[in-house]
This record gives structure tokens, sequence and C-alpha cells, in this order.
């Protein structure tokens, strides 16, 4: 853990009694990774002591509702609105080391005294069902450790601060050797409810890492879980376990909000860990979109706001005073626990649409890989100059923040298995038109798969007015071959009707990554007969009209919602 002055012209040292032996990880090379110890990823803007904010002062550093907003996060909805995604009905776990004094169970007497509640009070948040344990699931803790604490007041409160209403498991290691870690994220993955784990922490790789590779899948006879990781905070090299294949990688970004709470600039993160594994083969999802290694992983997947310079508030009285007790805190430890609480929402819409929580092995990391682009914010400036060697961040897949940092509306809408529809944000054509006409086209915005799109499932071009029986047509793709594609042309022969019409495609089509579409937005995807795409327009006769309408009838939705 580093601390930086507010214009990081300095770098000073400071490491809690325990992590000291993770300087030394390169002397490991003979001994087993489990013998080694891990280093928390989060960095402190101010040196301990408090960011200068006293109580009933604004701490400083985005607020839980920036952050919702700028990623989208508060958009998500479902059961038509009536439901917020904010996680309720799932567990969070998170895994750290040694003991935060000032976190306790929400069960306990003490709690409204914790640094949790102080927090959700500062930014009107309710209080979370929160369980604390040790590594074997009991209450007494390991020893008391301001390092770790800080830590821990992070990772807990902005899990809290993304997903409010699931439930934290806080599982708080003996010490902080991997194998204890490890042990603790076991236990934790265990426990009935929990669908994300989330780690902070990490070492240099080793050549035995892949033997422990299976400690992050679901445990047998347990629903869904993912395992997510901070990527580091120093560059390249990868740290493990976050370059595990099983692993969500999480780097981090520099962002920059407008006055309206909007992303105005995201670029890479200078810490932001991230490489090519030295052990880990490529896991078959990296197949196809990482371009920096054919043969081996890379890490991060995804990425997240994590510079300190504009870090997250942390309320910490371990390490800070009761009257000045907020710090502002970076690093991609803050990253993490917030892709966990993503996941957490996403596995909350999957429970009410009566689907399985996600497993992160065949679920998380394939899907991740397999999302529309639109799904992300592309970061295509910064680099990690804080290792060696030194990555770019570009257009698509990169060494610095994946595939990006999350526009979670639609993300989560995709990893629930319901999208928000194919929408056709243009036409063609759309001058002056009069009947007969020959064609229009359809341009979606993301591909589909045109082998669906056959007359067959065209119902007809009707009128409001009747059916118009004689009318005849084709339906084709506008580029070769029979895949994806994103615009169509509907051809007709001999339609001389000016009123208005309609076209029904449907039902069931799918976008390119096998998705039901939602294709009329009643948020009931996939469901037999309503779920057909309609296009409508105005044709206009011979006589005195000189212009023409078209109507996609499918509006760009900011909410994803999913019917009961």
């Amino acid at each position: 853990m580093t601390t930086r002055n507010p214009h990081r012209s300095k770098r000073t040292t400071k490491l809690p009694r325990l992590l000291k032996p993770c300087l030394q990880l390169e002397v490991l090379e003979e001994r087993s990774l489990l013998s080694g110890f891990a280093q928390p990823h989060h960095i402190f803007f101010q040196a301990r002591g408090g960011d200068g904010s006293t109580i009933g002062s604004p701490p400083a550093g985005y607020s839980p509702g920036q952050i919702r907003q700028a990623y989208g996060i508060d958009q998500i909805t479902y059961s038509n609105g009536t439901i917020k995604g904010d996680g309720a009905g799932t567990t969070i776990a998170i895994v750290d080391a040694l003991d935060n004094t000032h976190m306790v169970s929400s069960t306990d007497p003490n709690f409204n005294n914790s640094d949790l509640h102080q927090f959700d009070l500062q930014f009107n948040l309710p209080d979370p069902i929160f369980k604390k344990v040790n590594q074997r699931g009991g209450t007494t803790y390991p020893l008391a450790d301001a390092g770790w604490a800080g830590e821990i007041a992070l990772d807990v409160e902005w899990a809290h601060a993304i997903a409010p209403k699931a439930a934290i498991l806080l599982v708080e290691a003996d010490d902080s050797a991997f194998s204890n870690l490890f042990a603790g994220v076991s236990y934790a993955a265990s426990q009935p409810g929990v669908v994300a784990v989330s780690m902070s922490f990490g070492g240099g790789e080793y050549s035995s890492e892949t033997s422990f590779d299976n400690i992050f899948k679901t445990p047998n006879g347990h629903a869904g879980v993912t395992f997510i990781a901070s990527s580091g905070d120093s560059g390249a090299p990868p740290n493990y376990p976050a370059i595990s294949p099983n692993v969500l990688s999480v780097g981090g970004t520099t962002l920059s909000l407008d006055g309206k709470n909007n992303i105005s600039l995201e670029s890479g993160w200078s810490g932001s860990g991230g490489g090519i594994s030295a052990f880990e083969s490529q896991p078959s999802y990296q197949n196809g979109v990482v371009t920096q290694s054919s043969t081996m992983r890379t890490n991060p997947d995804v990425a997240y706001h994590a510079d300190p310079s504009n870090g997250y508030p942390v309320y910490d009285t371990v390490n800070n005073s009761a009257n000045s007790p907020w710090e502002q805190v970076g690093g991609t430890s803050a990253a993490a626990p917030q892709w966990a609480a993503i996941i957490a929402i996403a596995n909350q819409g999957r429970a009410l649409s009566g689907a399985a929580a996600l497993d992160g092995v065949n679920d998380t990391l394939p899907m991740i890989y397999k999302l529309n682009a639109a799904d992300f914010h592309d970061i295509t400036t910064g680099a990690s100059y804080d290792g060696f060697p030194v990555y770019y961040a570009g257009p698509g897949y990169d060494l610095v923040t994946g595939r990006g940092t999350p526009a979670a509306n639609k993300i989560v809408g995709d990893l629930v298995g319901v999208v928000d529809g194919a929408e056709a944000p243009s036409q063609s054509p759309t001058q002056a038109m009069v009947a007969p006409f020959d064609s229009f086209q359809l341009k979606f915005d993301r591909p589909v798969e045109m082998s669906t799109f056959t007359t067959s499932i065209v119902s007809a071009f009707k009128g409001y007015f009747g059916d118009l029986t004689n009318a005849t047509f084709t339906i084709t793709a506008l580029n070769a071959g029979n895949g994806p594609a994103t615009t169509i042309k509907v051809d007709f022969i001999d339609q001389n009707a000016s009123g208005n019409h309609y076209t029904v495609i449907g039902a069931i089509r799918t976008d390119t990554y096998g998705n039901k579409m939602d294709q009329n937005e009643n948020f009931k995807a996939g469901k037999v007969p309503d779920d057909k795409f309609t296009s409508k327009l105005a044709m206009l006769s011979r006589r005195g009209l000189d212009s023409f309408v078209y109507i996609a009838s499918l509006a760009a939705s900011s909410n994803l919602e999913i019917d009961d």
C-alpha cells in the first residue's frame, strides 16, 4: 500500500506488518504459492489522518450517487420499473485479511456506532444485512491491523454503495498468507445466497498457480458464484489471483464527470494492473477477442474508476480520528467490489425472471467476452505507466482496461438474459415518396441473425383498416451471406395502396449472441406470440402528397425492465 500526496510528486511506502513479505515475492520460486503473502490493492490520495473533511462536511471523492449515474447503475429497474436494481435477495462476499474492529455485524448492539452505519448516514443509504466472520465462519476474529482495516472499509462500504440492498458477508482471514485468504474464499463461496466473491488482494505470478485455479469455481451443490479480483495497482506484470482464468479481473481507469455527473472523459489509469500470463493458458472465451496473445491468458477483463486523485470517500475511524473520519481512496481494490455489486444486481434480475445465478466460469466470463461493444465504455487513451512493460489502452480489448468500463444498464440486461430489444435508429428512404414504392430498409443498432429473418416470419404488409392480401415481398440482408447483419431490406411488389401500414416480423428472433430479443420492448423477451418486431410507416398517394414518414416502433430505452 502506498501513500501519495495530492500532486503525486512523492511516494512513500507504508505496509501492514504481515504484508512486508509481499515485497519479496520474487524469492518464492522454489516454494508453494500458498506460502506467499498477498498485498491489498488500494491507494490513499491523502496521507492517513483524514482528508480534512470533518463531521457534517462533504467528504472528498465521488459519491455513490455520482458513480451510480455515471455508469448507468441507477437506470436498472425490474418489473416494469417497480423494482430497483439494488441487489436485493443476493449476498456479496468480501474476503480480506486480519480484523477491522470498527466493522461489526448488523446484529451487534454496537452497529450504530460502526463505520459502515456512519457511511450509510452520510449518503442516505439503508443499512445492509452485514455479517462478519473469520475464515472458518466463527466470531473469534483475527488480530486487528490498521492497513487491512482500510482495505476492509473500502471494500465493504463501496460494494454496499452500488448494491445497497444486497447482504454483505465479510470473511476475515487469519493473516495475509494466500493459504488463509484462499481458505476464506472457499468458505465465502460455500455460504447460502452468495453470488459474488470479491478479492481486493494479490501477489506476483508463480509456476504452480494453475493448481489453485479450482478454488475459484462454484462449489458443488451451490448456486452459481462469480469470483472477482482487482488486477493490481502497479501496472504489469499480472497479479494472481486476478490472472486466473476462473476470475473476473478488474483494471482501473481515471474518470472525469461533467456537471450532470455524466462521463466527460475516461482513460486508462497509470497503475492499472494487467498483462500476459507467464503460466495460465488462454481460456476459450478470450479466443477471437484478445489479440495481444493467442496462447496465454491476459487481463484485465473489464475496468472501473480507480484513480485515487479523484477516488472514493471512505469512512475509516481505525486510521482516522472520529472528528475527521474520511479518507479519499483509489486503486483497483475499489473497482473489484463494485463490479461484484453489478454482478449481484444482475443476479437479482435473474432470480426475478426465474433464471439461475451466474456461474463465473460457465456464464459470467464467457458472456463478458460475447457482449455487444455498446455494453462497455471502450477506453482508448491512457497507459499503465507504473509497470513494465508499459501497455496502452486502445480500441477494443487492451491490457489496461480489458473490454472497458460498464454501461451497467446494458451489461446487466445481457447478463440477466433479456436484452432491451434490437432498435432501429435509422431507416431508408427518408426522402419524399409516393405510392407505389419498391422497398424500405431497417437498420438495427446491433447485429441480428439474418437466418431467422425470412419471408415465412413476416406475417404481412397490412393496413390499419384491413389486410392487403395482394401484397408480396422479399426480405434480404444487406451483407454477404446469411449471417450477422445490421440492415435488412424489405422489397414489395405491386404495392399501391396509400394509408398507414405496418410490417410485423417475428416472433422469437435472436441477436448474434443467441439472446432472444425483446423486440416489441414489452419486457417479455421471447414470449410467443407477442414478441414481434413491428415497423410502422405512412405511405402517401400520388395525388398532391409529397412526403413519406417512417416510424420505428422501437424507441431507445434507458431502463432495463423485466416482467415478473
